[in-house]
């Protein structure tokens, strides 16, 4: 949401937006964008990296390994799966 703030008040300066009605509609709707795009590319990035395997030696991707054993994989681990040692 800084980020938002700061762009905002950069574009403000720069391309004098001061100056128009729409001021704060501009600064809600780059506020919601910037939040919706921050949470959309972080869970594809996380998701992409759990993916991958890179997370597998810290928290979340055990908690990820230890779900999906649960949820319905057949009890195997993922070690199981991949033929991997764990």
């Amino acid at each position: 949401m800084t980020a938002a703030v700061v762009t905002f008040a950069y574009q403000c300066v720069a391309n004098g937006y001061l100056g128009q009605d729409y001021l704060v509609l501009r600064l809600v709707v780059q506020i919601v964008s910037c939040i919706l795009l921050c949470g959309v590319a972080a869970r594809l990035i996380g998701d992409g990296l759990l993916r991958a395997g890179v997370l597998d030696n810290h928290a979340a991707g055990r908690a990820a390994a230890s779900g999906n054993a649960r949820s319905g994989t057949a009890g195997e681990s993922r070690s199981a799966r991949t033929g991997t040692p764990a």
